[in-house]
């Protein structure tokens, strides 16, 4: 077999990859001088003498020749190219090109000549000595244009060995990208002949590489032919491969990777053999030393599930001799009564149907039988659980037992099996045997609701989790009762036409006000009342614009817009309507892309006795589409609609709705300007004639005009030279149905006293003018305590709605009135109780559904509420900061100056006075045994309920930090209290004397966390806490053990990684009493919606599990202030605060 690492490092050398020296001399004696030989110049093919038969590849040379074909190719590309395309296999890179003149010889010469100016070059060589080679003969180089031809006559010698070697022939380069090779190379009488071999650089997209084709002859072994397959890729991250096929009496596929490895197969009877071109790789040897191989087993961990398959390869099996190698597996044993697969191959496929261990044997053999085997063990794991549950009953509905199974797709072999409830609602539980059970116990919003629990099972090898939602139904539409006989809604005039609107059914007209919460003010039976319509929705980010009957049952239904974002924060806008029969609610109309403004109006645009919508996406109006609301046909598009309009009806008679404004009137239909006054003066509008079409009204202070926009536009004074007050309205104040003008003006021959005139316009032409009175004239002065004309009784004749401020009572209190025209006189006919503003925080709910509340803004007092009965206030102090219960007393405690706190009962005695040192951004919370004082920026404070002592001065170490605290939720002391702006866990012993347990001082792990929360991790007596680290770290967790002060470990049911969007610090409860482990938080978020933050009142109650971070429930929006819950049998029934001061409860 031909040597190639003696010519591979001579050809090195000779092509200059040292440096030059002193001893490069030309003063010693040259070889003889032929260069005006014309046949030395001329490339002539070598002559080969050797083999020109089929090469012979056996099992015992194929190694040896992969890789002399492999140090081969790197001598051809070192000769055409350098390292100018850095695509050696075996060699380093060479720095410097085939034209170097700066061989160092240590004997001997090397001399260079330029035969021809610019086209042929010499160097000759005479017994140069470089590193104990003597290198004689001539390399000759010609140039001509752009094509290159090297001409060598080399002889080299060993002069440690006597191994000589030469190189005849020629090479040619057409081109920088292009090399053909007719040369031999001889090692002590071994031919290498490269028979017009031809190397090209090749680049194509993203190929990259030199591609080799021709003959090689061996003289002793014979012919083999090369060709390139594949080729690398220019991506300096891909590998550097080349795939070349090499074709003798049988066609082996040799792929070599650069300064990496050789890999092939000779046939499928052995593995494949990989050589490495890299560490200290010095070819292939021939020192006739037999060396065992080494059988590897690859993968290392050898595991799998039961009856799946395991691929196991030896290919990874190694042998010094780069032999290749035939396998043999055995399986030595395994489990009694198992049964398992295993084929021999070079990868095998195992698999067995017991789980257990199994021992298994590779054995190797190479070309002169040497042995190598390896032995591993197999673990074959119980298969993971495969879980589906069913439910017991076909439907599930709120506040009703549920019961679901999990079977498991698994056999004996698989078990046994371990239950535990990854998450889910409060008291659901998990058996043994996979049975869920749970009380069905959420709150009934009337809606369906979405509950979500997840179930953990485990064998002794695997886990997995079966995540579940299940719907509950309300199986009862809920009441909602008000237990406050205060309360209030502005319905504020100045907003009136953009917020409020007036709905007649059957003759009798009602008052809505619509926004987030959906108000009316109606007559119950004699009675004006405020009542909310809708305190919550299944949408997110309501208002409601509009009342109108969808659905053709004689109810009036509330038609309202959404606008949601997905996770891109693109908003969609939405239109609903939701039935006032039954609260169902039923998407109109959705629209992507939209902005976050939706305004509509519910009109009868074209007069056809239909209804059509108005609506915009855009905050000014513009774009405005009118739709009928029965085929969603589009009927016209505005360029800008105002929806601040004060009327709208027909005003010049085309059978289209026009809209008046407060000094103007628009037809957008013909897209003009009916009617413009000056900004000085305003506009009232009428239907003087009973016919659908009206006529403006407009008034300066002096004068009073009517105009008709039909026709000729004819106008007619009603009044002048009065002192005209802005207290005029317009309404039926007959039974003629017709509409009149109320005037109210300055009498100047009576001392300026206000006086009342009623105008009426007969056919148009006649005006007539009547004096009336007031039963009450000074409560008129002010036209903003005007809320609405409105026929509320349904007789034909408008009343006029007005609020006024009660005097007299010790709370600040309004109330509404209507006054109706009477044999000449405005007469009060209808009134509300009196109502008060106020914000009410929730204090208990007894088991005897009494209700303690707090009021808290303006006024604060206390008071109680049973089903069914008035309110009855308890206690009223301006200075009340909190209220508690103890031993069913009721207390409060009064803050009265910067350092003066006091408990207090019913009867206003005084247990004690305590100082406390605080800012004015003072706060108090209450926690049974012992009180909180929080301050801004100064210390926080414990005290002792009973006695009023500062127990412990919780100190400020993080001041960015405001004082949240934690405290553990079982009864009774103990304690723990985990503080976020002080950083530390504190112990309030049953002598309430405070133990610092752990501290920002103390370690490290209370300063890394961003909020806590307690929980009952394991089934000790005591709480452990949640520390949750700061979002930016990934929001993980860890749980401390509050006695041992020690980390508790996590195992596969409690994942540390939580979702960072739905535990955050603002939870109103830490759990519901009823949740004996504690591991739901209770929010009243007004995030409820991902991607976008709702805006006011909207609020979504969420329940949260502590370890998941998943919502198990979520409630339809809430325009709440305060919510409590307290839980009966399978009931939990709600108390809701709402702005301006009603309390509901929801059951």
């Amino acid at each position: 077999m031909f040597k190639l690492s003696f010519v591979t490092f001579l050809c090195c050398m000779l092509l200059a990859c040292g440096g030059g020296g002193e001893s490069s001399s030309t003063n010693n004696t040259l070889p003889t001088d032929n260069s005006n030989n014309n046949n030395s110049w001329s490339p002539k093919k070598p002559v080969y003498s050797g083999e020109r038969e089929t090469y012979i590849i056996s099992y015992s040379n194929v190694s040896e020749t992969m890789i002399n074909i492999a140090e081969s190719l790197d001598v051809l590309n070192m000769l055409a190219f350098g390292d100018a395309y850095s695509q050696f296999y075996f060699l380093s890179e060479n720095s410097n090109s085939i034209m170097g003149d700066d061989v160092s010889c240590i004997g001997g010469t090397v001399t260079s000549k330029e035969v021809e100016q610019n086209k042929k070059f010499e160097v000759f060589y005479n017994k140069c000595l470089i590193d104990g080679t003597e290198v004689n003969g001539t390399l000759r180089v010609i140039i001509n244009g752009s094509k290159v031809t090297v001409i060598p006559n080399i002889t080299m010698l060993d002069t440690s060995t006597n191994e000589y070697a030469t190189i005849n022939g020629y090479f040619e380069l057409p081109n920088d990208y292009t090399a053909l090779f007719y040369l031999i190379m001889e090692v002590d009488g071994e031919q290498l002949w490269f028979d017009e071999v031809k190397l090209n650089v090749y680049e194509y997209d993203s190929d990259w590489g030199i591609k080799y084709e021709g003959d090689i002859y061996i003289s002793d072994s014979g012919k083999l032919t090369v060709s390139t397959s594949n080729i690398g890729n220019k991506d300096p991250s891909s590998p550097n491969r080349l795939t070349l096929s090499i074709s003798a009496n049988i066609e082996i596929e040799l792929v070599a990777q650069l300064q990496e490895y050789l890999t092939f197969t000779y046939s499928d009877e052995y593995i494949a053999v990989t050589i490495p071109l890299t560490g200290n790789f010095d070819g292939y040897s021939n020192d006739q030393i037999n060396h065992a191989p080494q059988a590897i087993i690859f993968p290392e961990l050898l595991e799998i599930d039961r009856n799946l398959p395991l691929n196991l390869t030896a290919i990874k099996s190694t042998d010094p001799d780069f032999d290749p190698l035939t396998v043999k597996w055995e399986l030595l044993s395994g489990p009694d009564g198992s049964q398992w697969q295993v084929n021999s191959d070079h990868s095998v496929t195992f698999s067995a149907d017991v789980p257990g261990i199994y021992s298994i044997k590779l054995t190797v053999h190479d070309l002169e039988e040497e042995v190598s085997s390896v032995e591993g063990s197999i673990r074959v794991l119980k298969n993971t659980p495969k879980p589906s549950i069913s439910y017991v009953q076909v439907d599930n509905y709120i506040g009703h037992d549920f019961n679901a199974h999990i079977a498991l797709d698994n056999d004996e072999l698989d078990g046994p099996f371990e239950y535990k409830l990854k998450y889910g609602p409060s008291n659901m539980v998990v058996d043994d045997n996979g049975h869920v059970t749970w009380d069905g116990a959420i709150p009934n919003f009337g809606y369906d609701m979405d509950v979500n629990f997840a179930v953990y099972i485990k064998n002794s090898d695997n886990f997995t989790i079966i995540k579940n939602s299940i719907s509950l139904k309300p199986e009862t539409v809920p009441t909602l009762t008000s237990i406050t006989d205060s309360t209030w809604r502005s319905f504020d005039f100045s907003s009136f036409f953009d917020s409020a609107i007036i709905q007649s059914t059957q003759n009798i007209s009602t008052l809505y006000q619509g926004g987030e919460i959906l108000s009316k003010l109606a007559l119950d039976g004699t009675k004006l009342e405020v009542q909310h319509v809708s305190l919550y929705t299944n949408q997110k980010n309501t208002q409601y614009q509009g009342i109108y009957d969808a659905n053709d049952d004689g109810v009036d239904d509330f038609w309202f817009s959404s606008v949601t974002r997905n996770s891109d924060n693109i908003a969609t806008s939405h239109i609903f309507w939701k039935d006032g029969l039954t609260a169902e609610e039923h998407e109109f109309l959705s629209m992507e892309n939209s902005g976050r403004y939706l305004k509509f109006r519910l009109i009868d645009y074209d007069n056809d006795n239909q209804k059509d919508i108005i609506f915009s996406q855009k905050a000014y109006g513009d774009d405005t589409k009118v739709i009928d609301i029965k085929s969603k046909v589009i009927k016209k598009t505005i360029d800008r609609f105002y929806f601040d309009y004060t009327r709208a009806c027909d005003f010049n008679g085309d059978g289209y709705t026009d809209f008046a404004y407060a000094n103007r009137v628009l037809d957008y239909n013909n897209d003009e300007t009916l009617y413009y006054v000056n900004t000085s003066a305003s506009i009232l509008t009428i239907d003087s004639n009973a016919d659908g079409i009206c006529e403006v009204i407009d008034y300066n202070g002096a004068q009073v005009t009517w105009h008709s926009l039909l026709g000729d536009n004819s106008s007619m004074t009603l009044l002048e030279g009065y002192d005209v007050l802005s207290d005029q309205v317009v309404g039926k104040f007959y039974d003629d149905g017709f509409e009149e003008l109320v005037v109210s003006y300055r009498d100047s021959s009576e001392n300026f006293a206000t006086k009342t005139l009623i105008i009426k316009i007969d056919n148009l032409q006649t005006v007539a003018v009547e004096t009336i009175s007031r039963e009450k004239p000074t409560s008129f002065q002010s036209p903003l305590n005007l809320v609405a004309v409105l026929d509320v009784d349904g007789d034909g004749i408008d009343e006029i709605i007005r609020k006024e401020a009660v005097t007299g009572s010790e709370f600040t209190q309004q109330r509404f009135f209507a006054t109706k025209l009477s044999e000449g006189t405005f007469r009060e006919v209808f009134n509300s109780n009196t109502l008060k503003s106020n914000i009410y925080k929730f204090v208990n709910w007894t088991s005897t559904g009494e209700l303690f509340y707090f009021g808290t803004y303006s006024e604060r007092y206390i008071a109680s509420v049973k089903e069914s009965f008035e309110p009855q206030i308890l206690l009223k102090d301006q200075n009340i900061r909190s209220v508690s219960i103890e031993n069913s007393e009721l207390f409060s405690y009064l803050w009265s100056g910067s350092k003066s706190l006091s408990k207090i009962d019913l009867a206003y005695s005084e247990y004690w006075n305590s100082n406390v040192t605080t800012d004015n951004s003072f706060d108090f919370k209450n926690f049974g045994e012992f009180l909180l004082s929080l301050g801004s920026s100064s210390n926080d404070n414990l005290i002792n309920a009973s006695t009023g002592e500062i127990i412990y001065e919780v100190p400020s170490v993080d001041s960015n930090k405001y004082s949240k605290y934690d405290i553990s939720p079982h009864s009774g002391l103990p304690k723990y209290i985990a503080s976020r702006r002080s950083k530390s866990l504190l112990k309030i012993k049953p002598d309430l004397s405070v133990e610092v347990l752990y501290d920002s001082i103390s370690g490290e792990l209370m300063n890394e966390a961003e909020d806590y929360s307690f929980v009952q991790y394991d089934n000790d007596e005591q709480m452990e806490l949640i520390i949750y680290n700061h979002i930016h770290l990934g929001r993980e967790y860890k749980i401390l053990d509050t006695v041992t002060l020690q980390l508790e470990p996590i195992d596969s049911l409690h994942n540390t990684i939580i979702n960072n969007e739905n535990i955050t610090d603002d939870e109103i409860v830490p759990c519901f009493k009823w949740d004996k482990e504690c591991r739901n938080l209770i929010y009243l978020n007004s995030s409820s919606l991902e991607g976008h933050t709702n805006t006011g009142t909207n609020r979504s109650l969420k329940v949260v599990d502590k370890y998941t971070g998943t919502i198990i429930w979520q409630s339809p929006e809430l325009m709440a202030d305060d919510i409590a819950f307290r839980k009966v049998g399978n009931k939990i029934e709600v108390a809701i605060s709402v702005e301006g001061g009603f309390i509901y409860t929801l059951n």
